[in-house]
């Protein structure tokens, strides 16, 4: 599906006149395949951090999940409606987020743009995915992460192949974005593949042997430990944990 937002114009000028910015002329050069792989990503970022909830709280991570998989449906729905409003900004909540406060808050828009531009998914999404990859390609490969290879950031010790595995990841994933949504089309649906085909079957890979399931195990939502779904972890109540956790995955949910 290629448009020309120029055959629209009259449309695409009085929503930006009404809303008091300058159109870009936007182009739009993908079909509904590129927008479904590029919306799995979403839904295959948010397996970033829920291995770690499910090993961190057991049964317990899955109610929160479920919330906040919803809040990020209806978040969806929010965006869908902004993009029909301002069909010529592309980028996300940031795009939209000077139009909407300016003429309610003239002086804070440009700081709430700027909060949700920081707070958007990518900034601490893309670090935090590639800093669990580092762990994963480390091991695989033998790479050293001990202390003796590792410097201290904000009492934090990151290894040094940490940082440059996840500095070079992330320049990878820059260039999709660089290169246009056609490339960016083609490049999510080999990522898609190569993560949902081994995701799926751990998924159903339970189905051919039965036994291995034990259900008994969703009952009540306990933690790991057997304590009940509303005990704390670490010195921490049960409230704050869910919110901590829940706050790590609500950015994954954001990229659907």
């Amino acid at each position: 599906m290629t448009t020309n937002p120029s055959q629209n114009g009259p449309t695409l000028q009085s929503a930006a006149a009404d809303l008091g910015y300058t159109p870009s002329d936007l182009r739009r050069h993908t079909n509904w395949w590129g927008a479904f792989v590029i919306g799995l990503a979403g839904t295959i970022l948010v397996t970033g951090i829920a291995p770690v909830m499910v090993t961190a709280l057991g049964a317990a991570s899955i109610p929160p999940t479920v919330i906040i998989t919803l809040s990020g449906w209806v978040l969806c729905l929010i965006l869908a409606e902004l993009a029909a409003m301002m069909p010529d900004r592309a980028g996300g909540s940031p795009s939209y987020a000077y139009p909407a406060y300016k003429d309610r808050w003239p002086r804070a828009a440009k700081h709430i743009n700027g909060v949700t531009a920081w707070a958007y998914c990518w900034f601490p999404v893309a670090p935090l995915n590639m800093i669990l990859a580092s762990y994963y390609i480390a091991n695989r490969f033998g790479l050293n992460t001990d202390a003796a290879h590792s410097f201290t950031a904000i009492h934090t010790p990151i290894a040094y192949w940490t940082l440059g595995i996840s500095i070079v990841g992330i320049l990878i994933f820059f260039i999709p974005a660089y290169l246009g949504i056609r490339f960016g089309a083609i490049f999510a649906t080999v990522l898609g593949l190569l993560s949902m085909i081994p995701l799926t079957f751990i998924a159903i890979a339970w189905i051919f042997n039965p036994a291995v399931a034990n259900f008994g195990e969703l009952a009540g939502f306990h933690h790991l430990d057997g304590s009940s779904f509303f005990s704390g972890m670490n010195g921490y109540g049960w409230l704050s944990v869910y919110i901590a956790y829940g706050f790590l995955l609500s950015w994954n949910v954001i990229a659907m």
